[in-house]
């Protein structure tokens, strides 16, 4: 170890200290000297070398009057000091491990309220989650983050090895003091590199002075009182005098700024990730010289040639930092030895830094950047009212939906306060049922406010200076807030602001707010008055309860128009928000359920681990919700959506998911989003529907809904029985439209076996595994218009029936009558139907000889199919056959002919029989079938009553 010759002679007054201090930091020193800090790969110099530059440049720092004064315990504890300082930044992985995972709980001292390292490192990986693009870039590079969930050290990449870096960097000086007593955590925590031979109140003040040079000097004062005799011990504690110490420690720590801890020749052959770490080699080597031979003895010049304005700023930052640092001292030097001699003489040679760029006039042109910070800012008040605009448009009710949703997160965090800590740590008791009230008041004439209160648990003036008054400000996003109301990195209560721009939308109601609020843990409460461009902000201390109230002024005109627009937005139940206008109470439309809660009949949720819940329903008609505040109150638009199983771009707005004719809406979604996932824009009116994580599962959970509701409604006994005329509908919410069959639908939902029904999907006939089809005409009878049947077919294997929808369209009848006959038509929506799926032996048609007439002449029924087709003329009737002639299901002659007729043949019935391949496809797997077949074998649904009750309970 080098040392200045008469450092070295004043430890050597006391051999026995020298001989034990030597003993213990040889092994510091082999160890330093081999050392690579491998969470520290792009920082300067901080091994060895820098521990001699600052021994030596702590002692030359000393007046000759103060080295006078030094015993030989203070030159033992400066030594050991130094050399501990940066010593946690050589921290090995096994070393951190054992840190975090094994360090003991009464390793933490007293005097500095020291937590527990494994829970400062929970918190700081809680923290690092949260870190902006800009934060992550200047710590590893890219704008990724970085997490850990393994210490292991064979598995440590070098983002993690940064991060981990971060974390020891920001608390190294307290590691420096836990190593003193210690020893330096290691594989081994029963061997571990320590100080030998040195009583314990010597590591103790080793430790506290090494500790201090990262931390106010004055916060040392409580630990030496404590362990060293009370104020005396911070003035000489066992021959020593450890604030000066600290104070030479401290400054000769900073000015090891040179160039040569940061050798250019390392950046020829290595690439700096971290663009904090490429400013620190940059600034370092900027540095040219320090000296102190400049006509100020007292002063210390420092030389610089920054090459960027960044590095300009930083070293201007740094001069004046020094400078701090330097008056500091001197303060705390003669508060604490200024009345004592000699020990007043215990000062340093330094008080002043000066530069070569003091006199910037004289330098500025020769730099080739301007030597000032600019950056985008707010600049003036008409910027700020351009903001308005484009965010709410001309929507004044906005402005009161942003006021409403900061006073509910209000309420809902003055509750968790309460429910975390209660009265005895001095939360006052809330109000039974903390409630937002919004009122319009007429003032006379035209004139009138708006005033919105809430019992929330309001704002300190720190909040108010800081985030209140400053658009893009948000508290919410605060380290102070996470700290209260984040437990492991998740939000414990739910927040709807997040872009510190609500303030903003009050003036889309008037151009004056009166703001009184008081916060909970406040005897006082705080009001003022402003406007967007207002200069100078008067805020007044008053007497007042808890919460906050805001008014704005407005017009009658104002206030027409937001009451004519809507201003319901709240729709749950907690807390309770209250509306009056004009003297008439408003009632609130939705009350929706609480997260978490029992949900009523006709709701539903789906799982998604971003959001504390989802829920959805279709007895609330097209809205979002976020956190219990309407988002939007029309369709959701999907650019893209699922079609038969291809991504299709959505011609409409509210469509979900399309199988074959089957089209399904999107329903009311109610999201509780502590955490601000939801993809919202800035308005809070749309969101990003491309980044919707729960839409894939919610698109299933509302096809096993539809599946729920189409086994309870199915028809229950064959509707080829007799001359029935039935009627079955899938319930489909209080609107009747949540799943709507597509315009040109040509069939009935269902078609019938011999033991039940199937929901007519696509390729459900195929998977059926019936041969024949027989299709049933719409007609009218009396007064009613629906499907017709066959008497007395009896019992029919492997048949199906299906109905034909009925119009009084003679286009599409003549299509409808070529699809019967031929398999396809342009005319006639037939996915569920697919030529390609189902090949048919051959088909009989029966239908009115007019019709087929017409549809001849009209080359609906072109040459090449006349050509494949049989045709039979009885009466009025048409019969015509494709394929070879199988024997008949039934006497589809005798039955039409046993049908009723209209004064007009406007409406005439197509009866149809279809004899099935075997050879037919496969039937396609679309997601209605994969949903169906998660919990059933079969698509049937059986007629027997407890068959079906059995099925519903699996699906459910």
């Amino acid at each position: 170890m080098i040392l200045p010759d008469s450092m070295k002679n004043r430890l050597s007054e006391n051999e026995e200290l020298e001989h034990r201090v030597f003993a213990s930091l040889v092994p510091f020193e082999n160890w330093l000297k081999r050392s690579k800090p491998i969470f520290f790969p792009e920082y300067t110099d901080h091994g060895w070398k820098h521990v001699e530059q600052v021994i030596c440049g702590s002692w030359a720092l000393m007046t000759d009057a103060a080295r006078e004064l030094t015993t030989p315990e203070d030159v033992a504890l400066l030594l050991i000091a130094i050399v501990l300082h940066d010593s946690a930044m050589h921290l090995t992985e096994d070393g951190f491990r054992s840190l975090i995972e094994t360090h003991p709980a009464e390793f933490c001292l007293d005097g500095f309220n020291d937590q527990n390292w494994s829970v400062l490192w929970i918190d700081f990986v809680s923290e690092s989650s949260r870190w902006s693009e800009r934060q992550l870039t200047n710590i590893f590079g890219a704008p990724t983050s970085v997490s850990i969930s393994s210490l292991d050290p064979t598995t440590l990449t070098l983002p993690q090895r940064l991060l981990i870096g971060e974390f020891l960097r920001r608390h190294h000086p307290r590691l420096a003091h836990e190593v003193a007593l210690f020893g330096m955590p290691g594989p081994n925590s029963k061997d571990r590199l320590q100080l030998h031979d040195l009583e314990e109140d010597f590591r103790k003040l080793a430790g506290v002075i090494a500790r201090s040079h990262g931390i106010d000097l004055r916060s040392t004062f409580d630990y030496l009182e404590r362990n060293f005799g009370g104020s005396i011990g911070i003035r000489e504690a066992r021959r020593s005098h450890p604030v000066f110490l600290m104070a030479v420690l401290r400054i000769s720590d900073y000015l090891q700024i040179q160039s040569d801890r940061a050798p250019r020749d390392f950046l020829k052959v290595t690439r700096l990730r971290s663009p904090i770490s490429r400013r620190e080699w940059d600034f370092h080597d900027a540095i040219k010289e320090l000296r102190t031979t400049h006509e100020d003895p007292e002063s210390i010049f420092v030389e610089a040639n920054p090459r960027t304005v960044k590095i300009y700023l930083k070293f201007k930052s740094l001069i004046g930092d020094m400078q701090h640092e330097l008056d500091g001292v001197w303060a705390v030097l003669g508060e604490i030895y200024g009345r004592f001699p000699p020990l007043d003489k215990l000062g340093i040679t330094l008080r002043r830094v000066r530069s070569n760029f003091d006199l910037e006039g004289g330098l500025s042109p020769k730099l080739p950047f301007v030597p000032e910070r600019f950056s985008f800012e707010a600049a003036n008040a008409d910027l700020l009212k351009l903001l308005i605009h484009p965010l709410y448009g001309d929507r004044p009710e906005v402005g009161l939906r942003e006021l409403l949703q900061n006073s509910v997160d209000a309420v809902r965090e003055l509750c968790l306060i309460y429910e975390k800590h209660g009265e005895e740590d001095g939360v006052r008791r809330i109000k039974e049922k903390p409630t937002v009230r919004l009122t319009i008041k007429s003032q006379g004439g035209s004139d009138c406010v708006f005033c919105i209160e809430d019992d929330g648990i309001g704002m300190a003036l720190d909040v108010i200076k800081r985030y209140f008054l400053r658009a893009g400000a948000t508290f919410r996003k605060s380290d102070a807030w996470r700290r209260e109301f984040e437990h492991g990195g998740q939000s414990q209560v739910l927040r709807s602001g997040r872009f510190g721009v609500g303030v903003l939308a009050g003036f889309l109601i008037g151009d004056q707010i009166s703001v009184s609020t008081r916060h909970f843990s406040e005897e006082v409460g705080y009001a003022f008055d402003a406007t967007i461009d207002m200069d100078e902000i008067e805020i007044r201390r008053e007497e007042r309860e808890i919460g906050t109230t805001i008014k704005v002024k407005t017009n009658l005109a104002i206030a027409g128009r937001i009451d004519r627009n809507g201003w319901d937005w709240y729709c749950l139940s907690f807390p309770v928000v209250r509306r009056y206008a004009l003297g008439s109470v408003k009632e609130q439309t939705h009350l929706f359920p609480e997260s978490g809660s029992a949900l009523p009949k006709g709701w539903y949720r789906v799982a998604d681990s971003r959001y504390e819940d989802v829920q959805w329903t279709f007895e609330e008609k097209n809205l979002l919700i976020c956190n219990g505040l309407k988002v939007i109150d029309r369709p959701i638009h999907f650019g893209m959506v699922e079609v038969d199983g291809v991504q299709t771009s959505a011609a409409t707005s509210g469509m979900l998911y399309r199988e074959a004719d089957r089209i399904f809406h999107v329903p009311t979604i109610s999201v509780f989003d502590p955490e601000g996932n939801l993809p919202l824009n800035l308005a809070r009116n749309d969101v990003q529907v491309e980044n919707l994580t729960f839409r894939d599962v919610l698109v299933s959970a509302v096809l096993k809904h539809f599946i729920h509701e189409s086994i309870a409604t199915a028809p229950k006994k064959p509707i080829c029985e007799g001359n029935n005329i039935t009627r079955y509908f899938v319930a489909s919410g209080s609107d009747g439209s949540w799943v709507r069959m597509h315009d040109d639908f040509s069939f009935s939902q269902w078609f019938s076996v011999d033991n039940g029904v199937y929901l007519l999907t696509k390729g459900s006939v195929s998977a059926s595994g019936i041969n024949r089809l027989l299709f049933y005409p719409r007609a009218h009878i009396g007064d009613q218009n629906d499907f017709v049947f066959p008497r007395n077919l009896g019992a029919l294997p492997e048949c199906g029936h299906v109905g034909i929808a009925s119009r009084e369209n003679a286009h599409y009848r003549k299509h409808m009558l070529r699809f019967l006959l031929w398999g396809e038509s342009s005319a006639i929506s037939s996915a569920v139907l697919d030529r390609e799926q189902l090949s048919a032996l051959c088909r009989r048609v029966v239908c009115p000889k007019h019709l087929f007439e017409t549809a001849r002449t009209g080359n609906v029924l072109n040459s090449r199919i006349l050509d494949n087709v049989t045709i039979e003329m009885d009466g009025k009737w048409a019969v015509i056959r494709t394929g070879p002639f199988l024997e008949p299901t039934c006497d589809m002659e005798a039955f039409v002919n046993s049908l009723p007729t209209r004064d007009n043949d406007w409406n005439p019935p197509v009866f149809a029989e279809w004899h099935l391949a075997d050879s037919a496809h496969a039937p396609k797997v679309t997601r209605l079938h994969s949903v169906w077949k998660s919990f059933a074998d079969s698509f049937l649904i059986p007629f027997d009553e407890t068959d079906r009750k059995s099925l519903l309970s699996r699906l459910a």
